[in-house]
């Protein structure tokens, strides 16, 4: 096998895979048609030149030389149908050119004219005598390559568009290596060498790389990053030679392979350590090679946001814009439009350099390059412009501007799906074509200036709107100047009274089907007022405000068109004018002015109102909006409650109003018991839901001055002015058992606590109130959703008073959080502990401790099994025998549960209680087996209270025992385990308390 019937096999192999990436092209148009059309013709010559070229069919050299000539005249010709496409106004002659040629050489093969003589001997190269007819061959070859050449220099001259002027490079190569490799079978001395089918297969990659990949890599990417890795190719292998020279001549060493790891190993290492540096540097070199100063300026433009953040306003945003992209790109000159004030069209605000600015160009909001622009959401090219139909109807006018400015590109800027502006470029002011890459780093720029540009808009908007503001505040100082808007309405009316007769004069603005009259004015009497509300339909506002034109009645004696106009006769208005209040093209309402005279109003007292109306309507709606604003800064967007900010300001209004009337008033707060639970489950969405629900409960509930607020998060409050802690507690139930009942009924399991205190009796200082119901929720939610009075609660332990003090509510949530890490470990420890603290405390205050005592008993008690968090799970619900270690292990529960509420100070005075709750009264107990009234009492009491509730509990191991038993477990333990006392108190106390046991028990 020869070294050409290799290369011929290499190139059929390699056809086919190219061949397959074009066949799974989708989807199949007609120039992928094409190109496989061409693809498989070279294949069809390549396999047959291998078999001329090798030892296959010896007795069919001849016949294999006349497929050689007709198959590669067939592969021009396809070449030529595939790349005409691309070319300047292509057309059908070259194909019959080729086709003709085809046939010919085919006629010529079959009468034994092509080729002159065939020399095979096996072993050796063939040798083919083409004689005359290989001029004949190289002529339609040639012919076609010329026609292509002409073609496609002619659309490059003419073309803008950079995706297609680098396609058409890549043509350009391919068809300079066809021709190239082409013509070397012209030369007798290189018929022998595979080169024309070298040059073929590079060609094929060309064209399919091109044709797949299209505007992907620009050629002076591929130069330049070719020319970066070259150069790192060469500093690699420059090292590589220097250290194997190093180690060859100066340290001696074999050159073996041995010697060839080394280096290999030497150089890795070595280039490893600067690797990047270098790979930047030379990055950088190359890059400054190709773009020289203008490389700063493309940087700079890719960070174009960050380098442009500071500047807010238009002009000066434009003007950098302008500058950096002209600088990056080397363009001739930069346009940006910008959409004007008030308006669709665009005009041309800035450009680089200012000089181009003279040129006067708008783009109307109809103009099919903004159209174009909206809908495909891309740059266009003036080849585009030029060329596509939908811009047949752009305004010549337009047109001549384009031209004028020599644009050649348009960039969309678009955010938010709309065009904030437009760039604009000429071409570079090399007179070449802007190529991919420039393209590339255009749309990374335009994805910056865009938001750059819609963030200028608003604040430019934000800053008119507020220079409009205060002219609006100027021409409505007579609506706002007091809030007696009767008053001053008055005194607008007597100033409107100089020019024309106004008898009757008032604003009535549109409110669904409503009219409500927001100001009125009247030297007559009359049936309406200011603030009274009519029906809309039948009325003239209604009219004036549905056709936005004034309506003039001049004698309603004669004739009224509407009911209105007869309540007005009957108050001794005779004539009178509608005037419409529009607000951005709605009507509003109107301005309606009446005279006891008829034919009161012409023309120009009804243009005069015109004007006043177009004032008057901004400058209400401005006072609405002022108003609407005013109850949005003071309400909560999720519930509609007032906000915790009004909140504070209505409890120091309360405060004054108290300092001058001595009018008591009480502040409820209210807490959703589990509601973060309910969060959990459900998710916020509904935990929203479920907010806005209590918020509307309350609402309805309370009385009509009491003002609800939502405090924050699940919290609420509620202002009861001239109302005692009794009668708000009255309001606070009514609330609470309406919460309840309605979310029975949604079978959802949530409750409210709610905390009651009256001013001053509970508080002398807003700070002293707020704590005093902060403290009396923080209890209410202690015992169970309930309602709790300040003034009637158990006092708060005085040793935790400076630790709560304005932190009860984290003190409580700290206390939740143990008490829920309880129920995820052991449901039954959590409603025990529930159990043991209603017997605890009522045991407490039987054997008449103190009241901070009983409080800190409450909530050592609600704690005292928390140590269990550490007992392992099989433990606690192991229903076989106990060993000794696993009780062990039990008993270290209340050391446990001391070294976790130890973490947190303010719990410092229940860890005695916890400590000693399971200690005995004779000394047998655990875990320092202390006994008698050296045990704390409230220890002593938790231990009944424990025992007790344990014993009717059912277990693993064991089942409930009945009350009646259970009191005779303690009366058997009373002197030994428990206090005798303390048993006999309890008795009484465990049987009244049986049905509330029974209730906290249930789910």
């Amino acid at each position: 096998m020869t070294t050409y019937s290799i290369i011929s096999l290499i190139a059929v192999v390699a056809y086919i895979p190219l061949l397959t990436l074009v066949l799974r092209r989708r989807p199949w148009q007609r120039i992928y048609k094409l190109l496989t059309f061409y693809l498989i013709t070279a294949t069809i010559w390549s396999l047959t030149s291998f078999f001329l070229h090798s030892s296959f069919f010896v007795e069919s050299k001849t016949l294999l030389v006349k497929f050689v000539f007709v198959s590669m005249m067939w592969m021009a010709t396809h070449y030529y149908y595939f790349v005409r496409n691309f070319g300047y106004k292509p057309g059908n002659f070259g194909v019959i050119w080729g086709y003709g040629f085809v046939f010919l050489f085919i006629a010529l093969a079959a009468l034994d004219y092509m080729p002159k003589h065939v020399f095979f001997t096996p072993g050796k190269p063939i040798i083919i005598d083409y004689g005359p007819y290989i001029w004949l061959l190289a002529f339609p070859i040639l012919s076609l390559a010329g026609m292509l050449l002409v073609s496609l220099l002619k659309k490059q001259h003419i073309s803008t568009n950079p995706l297609e002027l680098n396609l058409i490079r890549y043509l350009l190569l391919s068809l300079i290596i066809l021709i190239a490799f082409s013509s070397t079978n012209l030369l007798p001395l290189s018929r022998g060498y595979p080169i024309v089918h070298f040059g073929n297969l590079i060609n094929a990659v060309i064209l399919t790389y091109a044709t797949l990949r299209y505007e992907l890599v620009s050629l002076k990417f591929v130069a330049q990053r070719s020319l970066a890795y070259g150069a790192v190719a060469g500093l690699v292998a420059v090292l590589y030679f220097l250290i194997h020279y190093l180690l060859h001549s100066v340290f001696r060493l074999e050159l073996n392979f041995t010697m060839l790891i080394v280096a290999i190993v030497i150089t890795v290492l070595l280039i490893g350590s600067f690797w990047y540096g270098m790979v930047h540097a030379i990055n950088q070199l190359v890059d400054r090679l190709f773009y020289g100063k203008r490389l700063d300026y493309r940087k700079a433009a890719i960070n174009i946001s960050r380098q442009a953040a500071s500047i807010l306003d238009l002009a000066g945003l434009g003007k950098e814009i302008t500058q950096l992209v002209n600088q990056a790109l080397g363009a001739r000159a930069v346009y940006l439009f910008i959409k004007k004030a008030n308006g669709e069209d665009f005009i041309l605000s800035h450009a680089f350099p200012e000089t181009a600015l003279t040129t006067k160009i708008i783009l109307k909001s109809d103009s099919p390059i903004l159209t174009w622009l909206r809908q495909q959401g891309k740059y266009l090219t003036l080849e585009e412009l030029d060329i596509l139909p939908e811009f047949g109807s752009l305004w010549e006018k337009e047109r001549k501007a384009i031209d004028a400015a020599q644009i050649e590109l348009f960039f969309p800027l678009i955010t938010r799906n709309e065009v904030a502006g437009i760039l604009a470029l000429t071409k570079p002011r090399t007179g070449i074509s802007y190529d991919v890459e420039d393209i590339n780093l255009l749309q990374l720029i335009v994805a910056q200036i865009a938001v750059l540009i819609h963030n200028a808009q608003l604040y430019t908007e934000a800053r008119r709107m507020g220079e409009e503001l205060n002219l609006i505040n100027k021409l409505t100082q007579i609506i706002t100047s007091s809030p007696d808007i009767g008053r001053v309405y008055k005194k607008f009316t007597q100033e409107l009274r100089k020019v024309m007769d106004a008898d009757w004069a008032s604003v009535v603005l549109l409110e669904g089907d409503k009219l409500r009259f927001f100001a009125l004015s009247s030297i007559a009497c009359h049936l309406w007022k200011q603030g009274d509300v009519i029906k809309a339909e039948g009325t003239a506002t209604a009219y004036v405000v549905k056709t936005k034109r004034a309506l003039a009645e001049d004698d309603l004696l004669q004739k009224h068109l509407f009911w209105t106009g007869k309540v007005h006769l009957n108050y001794g208005i005779k004539s009178i004018v509608y005037v419409p209040l529009l607000s951005k093209g709605e009507g509003i309402g109107a301005l309606i002015i009446g005279s006891q005279r008829p034919q009161a109003y012409g023309v120009r007292e009804v243009g005069l109102l015109e004007q006043l109306a177009g004032q008057l309507a901004t400058a209400i709606e401005n006072f609405c909006l002022y108003q609407q604003l005013q109850r949005q800064a003071i309400t909560d967007e999720l519930t509609g409650l007032f906000n915790r900010r009004y909140f504070e300001n209505r409890l120091t209004e309360e405060i004054v109003r108290y300092s001058r009337y001595g009018k008591p008033f009480s502040v409820l707060f209210l807490d959703m018991d589990n509601f973060k639970n309910y969060n959990d489950g459900y998710g916020h969405r509904a935990g929203d839901s479920l907010l806005r629900e209590i918020s509307q409960i309350i609402k309805k509930v309370v009385r009509k001055i009491d003002l609800c607020f939502r405090y924050g998060g699940d919290e609420f409050a509620i202002i009861s002015p001239e109302t005692t802690a009794e009668e708000a507690y009255e309001v606070a139930e009514r609330v609470r058992t309406k919460i309840a009942s309605e979310m029975e009924i949604k079978k959802i399991v949530l409750t409210v606590s709610l905390g009651v205190a009256c001013f001053p009796a509970d508080g002398a200082t807003g700070e002293g109130i707020l704590r005093a119901a902060d403290t009396a929720l923080f209890y209410a939610k202690q015992s169970g959703n309930q309602t709790c009075i300040f003034s009637k609660i158990v006092t708060i332990p005085s040793e935790l008073v400076p630790a709560l003090a304005g932190k009860s509510r984290e003190i409580l949530e700290i206390i939740q959080a143990l008490v829920t890490a309880v129920d995820a470990k052991d449901h039954y420890t959590y409603s025990h502990s529930q159990a043991v603290t209603n017997y605890a405390v009522a045991l407490g205050r039987a054997a008449a401790l103190p009241p901070d005592r009983v409080a800190i008993l409450n909530i050592a008690a609600l704690l005292h099994d928390v140590g269990k968090i550490g007992i392992p799970d099989e433990l606690l619900n192991k229903e076989d025998k106990i060993t000794n270690e696993e009780w062990e292990t039990l008993r270290s529960h209340s050391s446990v549960g001391v070294d976790i509420i130890s973490q947190v100070s303010s719990l410092a005075p229940c860890i005695p209680i916890i400590l000693h709750h399971h200690e005995r009264y004779n000394a047998k107990g655990y875990p320092e087996r202390i006994g008698g009234e050296t045990i704390p009492i409230e220890a002593r009491i938790l231990a009944v209270a424990d025992a007790f509730a344990a014993i009717i509990s059912q277990r693993p191991y064991r089942p409930a025992l009945s009350y009646k038993e259970a009191i005779e477990e303690l009366k058997r333990g009373s002197g030994t385990q428990f206090d005798p006392k303390l048993v006999e108190l309890f008795i009484p106390i465990a049987l009244s308390l049986t049905p509330e046991e029974v209730r906290a028990k249930k789910p």
